[in-house]
């Protein structure tokens, strides 16, 4: 899977991985890899495993999510001239 990603882009933007420790769907390895990639690349990046959590999160891991993305846009995007 990293050499897929390294061959798509020369560089990946900033990116947030938000992953359930037991998605069923997406092997958590996927994450660890991307996080590997990101490293490697100097990529400015956050990771998430949300134990007990599968494909889709639920109850307090959702919220917890939805504030990391809120944080992370606000971070990362820059607004757009007028």
């Amino acid at each position: 899977m990293r050499h897929e990603l390294a061959g798509q882009r020369a560089r990946l933007p900033p990116t947030l991985i938000l992953h359930g420790a037991s998605d069923r769907i997406v092997p958590i390895s996927h994450a660890h890899a991307i996080e590997r990639l990101l490293r490697e690349q100097g990529t400015p990046y956050e990771i998430k495993i949300y134990e007990g959590q599968g494909h889709g999160l639920t109850g307090a891991a959702q919220f917890d999510a939805a504030a990391r993305v809120a944080r992370f846009l606000g971070q990362h995007l820059q607004q757009a001239p007028s």
